[in-house]
């Protein structure tokens, strides 16, 4: 389906942004940072993906709810780790958040509010 394929094209990406982070960094070839590297774009991913799939079901969900589906990923162990994760999705582009609520499909919403706008062509 349409997730496999996005997260298949994205896994590689992060993977080669996290080794060229890696090896640019690290001058002694330290293996345990570049494993914390990769766990963390592991769980980016598992969480993107969960995300996507709840998508499909709706358009928005609480802040609470991310927070369940971050920590449930294992990238977040509380409500900071949590707000700091959606702030990273949402610079990504993958979600938009305000005030309580996450909302699922940040394009849809963008247009949306552009459409309202005077002068701007639809």
């Amino acid at each position: 389906g349409v997730v496999g394929r996005a997260t298949l094209a994205a896994l590689p990406l992060a993977l080669l942004q996290t080794l060229r982070g890696h090896s640019a960094s690290s001058k002694s070839g330290d293996k345990s940072t570049l494993l914390v590297d990769l766990l963390g774009n592991s769980k980016a991913v598992a969480i993107r993906q969960e995300l996507e799939a709840l998508a499909a079901e709706r358009t928005h969900m609480s802040f609470a709810d991310f927070a369940a589906v971050v920590r449930s990923n294992g990238a977040a162990t509380s409500d900071a780790d949590a707000d700091a994760m959606c702030a990273v999705l949402a610079n990504a582009g993958v979600v938009i958040r305000l005030d309580d609520v996450v909302y699922l499909h940040p394009h849809d919403l963008t247009r949306a509010v552009l459409k309202t706008l005077p002068g701007v062509p639809t």
